[in-house]
């Protein structure tokens, strides 16, 4: 019993230090690699418990291994957006702004009757109150109401306005260019190198530029933690 318990506590101690360090989420936000990476480790970590005939070592270095994949696998993705791609999916659209896109659908292989049912979970009745719904990597489900079905804001109720400013499409991600987004907003690399060069920056220097179904732009720059706001593009 003093053995199991000693085991217990030392793969207990190893095992909150690795997750710890991976940083996990809750289990509806674990991407596939980090829900692999988590069932692995929970094996290793009963094994070790549970069976006194084997040694420490054996569950205590995959442990580590799993750690240092897991580490230089995120560290890849977020410098190769094609492998980050690969690993991770993209997120799919499945009603974009106030259509729903019914091939979108059947490639998620997601039945009419199971959105509805996430709909009606976050408190949508109708599909004609939605302007964008989107499947992200993690499997939720993100909304963005039609302008007249959201809650008012102080803002809102200072302005008449009733334009759809939608969703932030994000066109330049760590200084990457996303073509994809750049399409459906109808704009391309040029008109994103002019934007930042108005502000006094190149496309290498942009942490982030997006621009929402309004022409709203939103810019935050490498290392400052100002985000700067332009005038509809």
């Amino acid at each position: 019993m003093v053995t199991i318990a000693i085991r217990t506590l030392i793969i207990y101690i190893a095992l909150s230090v690795v997750l710890r360090i991976l940083g996990k989420r809750q289990i509806g936000e674990l991407e596939i690699s980090e829900l692999v990476s988590t069932l692995l480790l929970s094996e290793l970590a009963t094994a070790a418990i549970t069976d006194t005939d084997l040694p420490l070592s054996y569950s205590l270095l995959p442990l580590l291994l799993i750690m240092g994949f897991e580490l230089l696998i995120s560290d890849v993705k977020n410098r190769a957006p094609a492998l980050k791609r690969i690993f991770e999916g993209s997120p799919g659209v499945i009603v974009r702004r106030g259509v729903l896109d019914q091939k979108e659908l059947a490639r998620l292989r997601i039945s009419l009757e199971e959105l509805l049912s996430a709909f009606r979970l976050q408190g949508v009745s109708t599909i004609e109150d939605v302007y964008y719904a989107i499947l992200e990597q993690n499997g939720q489900l993100s909304l963005i109401l039609k302008k007249e079905k959201q809650p008012p804001t102080i803002e809102d109720l200072q302005t008449k306005g009733t334009e759809e400013t939608g969703i932030a499409h994000a066109l330049v991600i760590d200084g990457q260019i996303k073509k994809e987004e750049l399409t459906f907003c109808d704009k391309d690399a040029s008109w994103v190198e002019a934007v930042c060069r108005a502000y006094g920056a190149r496309v290498a220097d942009v942490f982030l530029l997006s621009l929402d179904d309004a022409g709203g732009l939103s810019i935050i720059l490498k290392d400052e933690k100002t985000k700067k706001r332009g005038a509809k593009g």
